[in-house]
């Protein structure tokens, strides 16, 4: 749970540095996916899983980045969200991938109408907000869940109720 811990810092320092200057840096990204690894590492014993479960979430928020920006003409994900998204992806089951990426969607429909209505920028093309703080939130609540008894796929499984 030690590094679990330690990855808390660089996942405070991307949604900090998101808010303030509208990018993820591509060290903090890594840093954090260092992080997350060597903690999966220690919990299973082999990277092999995590650097699946890595690689299978680069890949699908890669295709979504693209997708969108070629539905919309205009940049959605950034190439910052994507590498968190893969580091979050080296942290958690493919099982959990899912629910965390569903309650971090959540969690920035939520920031983006506060950023909206706090905004004074006008057109809809200034009105990008940082997705990071949402996506951090989405895999702190996933970390802590996945110590816990109940798990996070059980918890989403149970708000439906």
């Amino acid at each position: 749970m030690a590094l679990a811990i330690l990855a808390a810092l660089p996942m405070l320092a991307i949604a900090l540095v998101d808010i303030r200057d509208r990018v993820i840096h591509d060290m903090a990204s890594l840093g954090l996916g260092l992080c997350l690894l060597s903690w999966r590492w220690t919990l299973e014993g082999a990277p092999w899983a995590a650097l699946a479960g890595g690689t299978l979430a680069f890949l699908g928020a890669d295709m979504l980045r693209h997708l969108y920006r070629r539905l919309r003409a205009r940049e959605g994900l950034g190439t910052g969200d994507v590498g968190v998204i893969a580091a979050a992806g080296m942290a958690l089951s493919l099982g959990t991938l899912a629910p965390f990426l569903i309650v971090a969607g959540g969690f920035g429909v939520l920031w983006g109408l506060i950023s909206r209505c706090l905004s004074r920028r006008k057109s809809e093309e200034e009105q990008g907000f940082p997705f990071a703080p949402s996506l951090m939130a989405g895999l702190a609540l996933a970390i802590l869940l996945a110590g816990s008894a109940a798990g996070f796929s059980d918890v989403l499984r149970l708000s439906k109720l």
